[in-house]
């Protein structure tokens, strides 16, 4: 019997790492807090060679870390920009990948965490909104700190 289940870890172990080699995570501070993405490749139900990435927000602070955002698509690009009145937030926005996808927005202030703007649910435009909440305008889609596009990371924060 100790064999069987030096198999089955052997094949448990095995699908983890598989499983972990495709998460990549990026980590970089806003409001002097630590936060960091992950995005993880994962298979569509019922579909052989589908796949999407799903892309999870944390932000850590007194030792505790939070999910603070987790979305699948193709598209999330994030970016620490300072308000109007000088205080850093997180803008970070995302989209389909498609033609008629638009960029949807969220801003989170680091350190209290609270949402000052969701992403609508649906494929709304709401830059103006955000651009009145940061009393800034939105960088543009290269202007962000990184994106991650299909799960690759295009640019590392400094």
């Amino acid at each position: 019997m100790p064999s069987v289940y030096k198999f089955l870890f052997f094949i448990l172990s095995f699908f983890l790492a598989l499983n972990n080699a495709c998460a990549e995570i990026v980590s970089f501070q806003c409001g002097g807090t630590q936060f960091e993405v992950k995005a993880k490749l994962v298979r569509h139900m019922g579909i052989k060679d589908d796949f999407y990435y799903m892309f999870t927000l944390y932000g850590r602070t007194h030792g505790k870390t939070r999910n603070l955002y987790t979305v699948d698509g193709d598209h999330l690009s994030i970016n620490c920009v300072k308000d109007y009145r000088g205080n850093e937030q997180l803008l970070f926005s995302r989209d389909c990948g498609g033609s008629a996808c638009v960029r949807e927005y969220g801003i989170i202030d680091p350190v209290s965490f609270k949402f000052l703007l969701r992403p609508p649910a649906a494929n709304r435009e709401n830059s103006r909104l955000a651009e009145k909440i940061l009393g800034v305008s939105m960088p543009s889609k290269r202007g962000f700190s990184f994106s991650f596009y299909t799960g690759l990371v295009e640019k590392d924060i400094d």
